[in-house]
């Protein structure tokens, strides 16, 4: 193993141990409750699957995965690095999308006016959310190909 890759690996680490401390000594158990509830499948297939969906409809999906497994040669770069580049746009508007379109179920059925009371404004961040997330694990990716 490289060292810069242990590096990353031990501070990797070291904050996911930290991270587990504020949690266990700092947030009450409603909230690690109501985080684990919070988690919404259908928003994060959605935002998996329509760039998945655009990935195939362009044919990129070789090369996508030729970037993430680090199988690319020097000739075969610029077009992961456009797989990449395809998958991080797709994923950012698929959250958004996803956000709208729970932001107009609401509006559409009349339940909006408690909206901020019930916590159900997470189900119209959460689409977003988990695009900005992907987006932060394909940016590294992006960059060792660039």
């Amino acid at each position: 193993m490289k060292k810069s890759n242990v590096v990353a690996f031990v501070v990797g680490l070291c904050m996911f141990a930290i991270f587990v401390i504020f949690v266990n000594g700092y947030w009450d158990e409603m909230l690690l409750i109501a985080l684990v509830h919070s988690l919404d499948l259908p928003s994060l297939l959605c935002v998996l699957g329509i760039p998945l969906m655009i990935l195939a409809a362009s044919g990129k999906v070789g090369p996508f995965f030729k970037a993430l497994k680090k199988d690319g040669s020097d000739s075969s770069k610029q077009e992961c690095l456009s797989a990449v580049n395809c998958a991080i746009t797709g994923v950012i508007i698929s959250g958004l999308i996803g956000g709208i379109v729970y932001a107009l179920c609401f509006l559409v059925y009349g339940i909006g006016s408690d909206l901020l009371d019930d916590g159900r404004i997470i189900c119209i961040l959460l689409p977003p959310f988990y695009g900005f997330i992907i987006t932060a694990i394909l940016l590294p990716i992006k960059f060792r190909l660039a």
